[in-house]
């Protein structure tokens, strides 16, 4: 298999209900090559199953599995070591990406020369048990041309799962920091910032 354009990391921990939808929508990708690691953090539903199932059908997709969990930053870790692509991207067992998410973000880092670029905004934490919802949810789209430091003010550009990077800077940087259980993706973000990386 040829190198691919980006690296998808997808951290999965009993994620049975989300992870087919998550899958399937990597698959549906247009654009860029890409391929897809699958860690599964220790799961005791048919998570292992599931994925079994793409990476027998799809060669773009392969598995690493912890016996233990060893939590979200251990994983995304594990599938960053692996990563075989110049960019990477990192996506939870229960999140999705749009058709286009990868060739618009990698035609963007292509064009601005810039180390990481993603999609940021507003979102919706929406409860395990959720009433019925009538018509649309209400979205608002923005560009935010660079983000440093200072412009930052003290939070962070993107949620995890929004932005592809450069491989090798995430690596530099020591990527997540395992010995936290929330908040792992700020910690980077500040690492990142402060280091100067082009967003």
């Amino acid at each position: 298999m040829s190198r691919p354009d980006v690296s998808v990391v997808v951290a999965a921990r009993d994620e049975e209900r989300h992870l087919g939808a998550c899958l399937r929508s990597i698959r549906r990708q247009r654009g860029p090559t890409f391929e897809c690691i699958v860690v599964d953090d220790g799961s005791v539903d048919a998570t292992s199953r599931l994925v079994a199932e793409v990476v027998a059908s799809d060669d773009r997709f392969r598995t690493i599995r912890h016996d233990d969990a060893r939590g979200l930053s251990a994983a995304r870790n594990a599938g960053l070591a692996a990563a075989r692509a110049d960019l990477v991207t990192f996506v939870d067992g229960d999140d999705f990406l749009f058709p286009a998410a990868l060739r618009s973000r990698c035609a963007e880092i292509a064009s601005s020369g810039a180390d990481v670029v993603g999609c940021y905004g507003d979102w919706i934490s929406v409860p395990e048990i959720m009433p019925a919802v009538s018509g649309p949810l209400p979205r608002r789209a923005a560009r935010r041309p660079t983000v440093w430091f200072a412009t930052a003010d003290h939070g962070v550009p993107f949620i995890a799962s929004a932005p592809v990077l450069r491989t090798a800077l995430v690596r530099a940087i020591g990527g997540f920091d395992e010995s936290l259980t929330t908040a792992e993706d700020a910690d980077l973000w500040q690492w990142w910032l402060r280091l100067g990386g082009r967003t």
